[in-house]
């Protein structure tokens, strides 16, 4: 079922700002400027996203048990490439739980961080994108 939501509009440059600064971090993830002159032509990027915090989309390709994802991205040469690990908002797992069943053998996390030794993650088809941020 698809979800639309309205989104708010305004020619103000300092309505804009006041909504990047002092809206709600929840609701609020940044602006888009657009040029109203010029028309959407396919291929092209027109308008300029500012965010207040910093996105990537990253390919979910293992698990480390139910709540948490291992990300990777994919190098210049093409090969994917492990990114970081993010965990699972608890409202998320039990509807992704499905989606993301671990089919790989354990392997061991690397990690140049002590933290992560001895934690094993599964591999997973890289099926599924997901845009994790950082504020």
């Amino acid at each position: 079922r698809a979800h639309l939501q309205g989104i708010p509009l305004t020619m103000n440059r300092g309505e804009a700002l006041a909504w990047l600064e002092d809206g709600d971090p929840d609701l609020v993830e940044g602006v888009v400027a657009k040029n109203l002159r010029l028309r959407w032509r396919g291929g092209e990027r027109l308008h300029f996203n500012v965010k207040r915090r910093r996105t990537v989309e990253a390919v979910i390709i293992g698990l480390i048990e139910p709540q948490t994802m291992v990300l990777g991205l994919y190098n210049d040469g093409g090969e994917m490439c492990m990114f970081g690990l993010c965990d699972l908002p608890p409202s998320a797992a039990p509807a992704l739980g499905p989606i993301l069943v671990a089919v790989g053998e354990p392997q061991q996390l690397l990690s140049r961080w002590g933290e992560q030794r001895g934690r094993t993650w599964r591999t997973v088809p890289p099926n599924l994108v997901a845009e994790v941020s950082a504020t």
